[in-house]
């Protein structure tokens, strides 16, 4: 489980792992959507986090599978260093 910032949102999309973030305020809320939205994680405020829950995300093939999917879509994404000779063209 993570509290739902940006780092431990973008660490487990690298790593293919499903999680449960918490909604909160900051980007807490926005990200917690970023991972619920694809299915690779779920969401859910500190205070409703219950067994049940904890139990879908770590033993239903749903979120492991997805969360594979966007690790795929993550490692297919073009280096932040890759568009830089680019960019320095447009000066």
């Amino acid at each position: 489980m993570r509290h739902g910032g940006s780092g431990s949102a973008c660490g487990a999309f690298v790593a293919g792992i499903p999680q449960l973030a918490t909604t909160g305020p900051g980007d807490r809320r926005h990200n917690a959507g970023l991972i619920a939205g694809p299915g690779s994680g779920l969401a859910a405020p500190a205070r409703r986090i219950t067994a049940e829950l904890l139990t879908r995300l770590l033993t239903g093939p749903a979120p492991a599978g997805a969360a594979r999917e966007v690790s795929g879509g993550t490692a297919a994404m073009p280096a932040p260093a890759d568009p830089a000779p680019r960019l320095e063209t447009l000066r």
